[in-house]
């Protein structure tokens, strides 16, 4: 009978210490999947960075530009009123309708698109201060 109590104690001593062993695996098993898990989201978050990175500096490389053709905008007005008020001196001494020639149509789409750059650039600055 004591040799079978031995057997028994035996078998339970290693089923004990197998459900040790199993449980250890187990622990193991679930960091080995949080790492894979963490290394997922850490390529994601590299890809993203990179992604982030290169289009804020495209955006404020847009926006130097368009910063900078703001004074052309702003010059073209100046440019346009100059040229027009030589095209208005020419036409009145030649006895031309200039109000209603091409050339006073074509100065009001240059007024126009000139008000339409004035709004983009606007809108693209605008656009660019509210990126935070």
């Amino acid at each position: 009978m004591n040799t079978m109590k031995s057997v028994f104690s035996k078998i339970a001593e290693d089923k004990t210490e197998l459900a040790k062993h199993e449980v250890n695996l187990g622990i193991i098993d679930d960091i080995s999947r949080l790492k894979k898990e963490t290394e997922r989201f850490l390529a994601d978050s590299n890809k993203a960075d990179a992604a982030i990175q290169k289009a804020v500096a495209t955006i404020k490389d847009k926006g130097q530009f368009w910063l900078n053709n703001q004074k052309f905008s702003d010059n073209l007005d100046k440019r346009a009123d100059a040229l027009f008020g030589k095209y208005e001196k020419a036409a009145k001494e030649l006895g031309l309708d200039v109000k209603n020639s091409p050339a006073a149509k074509e100065m009001s789409d240059i007024y126009n698109y000139s008000s339409q750059i004035n709004d983009n650039i606007g809108n693209i600055m605008g656009a660019i201060k509210s990126i935070k």
